[in-house]
């Protein structure tokens, strides 16, 4: 592990952050914290279920800003259907704009969040003024409160997303910043003003 420490320290050093399938695995003891940035097949809790050197007693989990990785592989969608990728549209929904939304520091953009392993409500935070909506099984009539800097927002346009991009599907009224949701099981949702701004 000490020969390790050294390569990734050396590889830092020349400017390259260095990447590995996981984070604690079969292959290897230590995880390497602080010395690999990135690690493709693993979250904030691996390293609370496995057991490494030099692991605090008391260790529950990383603070998300410490970790990195993805929270959306593709690969058995891809290996599935490499043409309509069943799945993908709900994995981005339901995994990514919720693993971008809590790392990100701007996350006072929004009032309404909803985050579960069935369904999202949260801000595209890369977008100007665009939430996610998302449930798998549906919703009707949910009250979700705007983001606060959109107090002069008095329509919103509900747009569905495709693998191909952004179809407009129909517009809301906004009253006193709330708008009544309704979603159709696994009907993926963008949300924005309207008229654009």
């Amino acid at each position: 592990m000490a020969a390790q420490r050294k390569i990734l320290r050396y590889w830092r050093d020349q400017g390259i952050d260095v990447t590995s399938e996981g984070g604690k695995y079969w292959l290897r003891e230590d995880p390497f914290l602080g010395l690999q940035p990135m690690a493709w097949h693993h979250d904030e809790m691996t390293y609370a279920r496995e057991d490494w050197p030099g692991k605090p007693e008391d260790f529950t989990s990383l603070p998300p800003e410490l970790c990195a990785f993805t929270p959306m592989h593709a690969e058995p969608e891809i290996m599935r259907d490499s043409e309509s990728l069943p799945g993908l549209i709900e994995q981005f929904c339901l995994k990514v704009a919720p693993w971008y939304y809590r790392r990100n520091a701007d996350v006072a953009k929004a009032s309404t969040v909803i985050i579960t392993d069935d369904e999202v409500v949260c801000p595209v935070l890369w977008r100007d003024r665009a939430l996610v909506a998302y449930s798998r099984h549906g919703v009707s009539g949910r009250t979700i409160r705007l983001p606060s800097h959109w107090v002069d927002v008095t329509h919103v346009k509900l747009s569905l997303l495709t693998l191909d991009g952004l179809e407009d599907r129909r517009t809301l009224p906004v009253d006193d910043g709330l708008i009544s949701l309704t979603l159709a099981a696994h009907e993926p949702i963008v949300i924005g003003p309207f008229p654009a701004s």
